[in-house]
C-alpha cells in the first residue's frame, strides 16, 4: 500500500512538472501570463506530492517493509533507526528522490517569496527547475 501511494504521488509530481514546463514556456512565448501563473501553482503543488513520496519511503525504511525493493537493498533489521532514516540517500534511487525533494522545496520557495519581485524571470526559472526535476 505504501509503495502504491508513493508511486502515484511521484507520477502526479512528474505530470505537474511536465505541465509546469509546458505552461511556463507557452505563457512566456504568447505573453499570456495566466499560463505562467498556472505553472507557478503547479510548481507549488509538486512540493507536497514529492514530500508524500519521500515520507512514505522513509516510513517503509523505518518499518522494515521489505516488500519494497529499495528498502531491501539499503537496510537491514539490525540497523538503528537513525541509519534507516538516512538510508533514503543510501542508494541511487533514494538519492535522486532526495535531490528531487530539495529542488521542489527551493523552487516552491522561490515561487512564493519572489513571484512579485522578479515576475518577468519566473517563466525561465520554472522551465529550468522543472526540466531539472523531470
Amino acid at each position: 500500500m505504501i509503495a502504491e501511494i508513493g508511486f502515484i504521488a511521484l507520477v502526479l509530481a512528474l505530470l505537474t512538472a511536465v505541465y509546469t514546463a509546458v505552461a511556463s514556456t507557452y505563457g512566456n512565448r504568447t505573453k499570456n501570463y495566466q499560463w505562467v501563473e498556472s505553472a507557478r501553482n503547479a510548481t507549488i503543488i509538486t512540493l507536497p506530492l514529492v514530500t508524500i513520496a519521500c515520507g512514505l519511503i522513509i516510513t517503509a525504511l523505518v518499518r522494515d517493509d521489505y516488500s519494497i525493493d529499495y528498502v531491501w537493498q539499503v537496510t537491514s533489521r539490525e540497523m538503528p533507526t537513525y541509519l534507516k532514516v538516512t538510508a533514503l540517500w543510501g542508494g541511487q534511487a533514494g538519492s535522486l528522490m532526495l535531490w528531487n525533494w530539495l529542488l521542489a522545496i527551493f523552487t516552491a520557495a522561490a515561487m512564493i517569496r519572489k513571484w512579485g519581485d522578479q515576475k518577468e524571470l519566473m517563466p525561465y526559472v520554472l522551465l529550468v527547475a522543472r526540466f531539472s526535476q523531470i
